[in-house]
């Protein structure tokens, strides 16, 4: 349930990140045609609020899997994966 949790907020996360990616990328690095999607999270809460969710979401991500001490190195690594990628 816990690593559900963390796998659905980090789905959110990158979703959001996407939005993002379109609307401020490059096509060079985001590898596809940008601002082609209308109703996105940018559409909904602008671009602050967006890059705040996203940083929202991978915490709460992290804080689910905080009881895994140890054994979560991983699940942390794709997290912060998530939040640097630029395609």
């Amino acid at each position: 349930m816990l690593v559900e949790t963390h796998v659905r907020r980090l789905t959110i996360a990158f979703q959001i990140l996407d939005d993002l990616l379109d609307s401020e990328g490059k096509v060079e690095e985001v590898g596809k045609s940008l601002q082609k999607d209308k109703g996105n999270f940018l559409a909904l809460y602008g671009i602050e609020k967006s890059k705040q969710l996203v940083q929202e979401y991978t915490d709460k991500a992290f804080d689910a899997i905080e009881i895994f001490d140890g054994k979560n190195d991983k699940l942390k690594a794709l997290g912060q994966m998530l939040l640097k990628r630029q395609s």
